[in-house]
């Protein structure tokens, strides 16, 4: 088992990889189970677990994508919106550029 799917098996506290399932050796009786059918039973099972192991590494990545956007729009958020004072002052001075093509205090912008 490597050592990423070691690392999904602890932190969803799972007990079997789908190597483990795979490789389980199961005692034979006189009576017991009919083999085969054991066999194609356990084959479906490693399919989905596997499945369900790829399934969970791209919920992860899509968490990380969507924690880092979140991370990203509230810091957006936090940026103090311009005062109307200084919004008409930004807008004065556009205003003054346009038409004169110079500041007030008669330096080029």
């Amino acid at each position: 088992m490597s050592e990423r799917n070691a690392s999904h098996l602890s932190k969803y506290k799972l007990s079997l990889s789908p190597l483990d399932i795979y490789n389980h050796e199961f005692d034979k009786q006189l009576r017991g189970y009919n083999e085969d059918q054991v066999n194609e039973y356990l084959d479906i099972i490693i399919k989905d677990y596997e499945r369900f192991v790829v399934i969970l590494k791209e919920l992860e990545g899509k968490i990380e994508t969507l924690e880092a956007l979140v991370q990203e729009r509230h810091v957006e958020s936090r940026i103090e919106p311009e005062d109307p004072l200084s919004q008409m002052q930004r807008r004065l001075s556009d205003l003054e550029l346009q038409v004169f093509g110079e500041r007030r205090d008669g330096k080029k912008w």
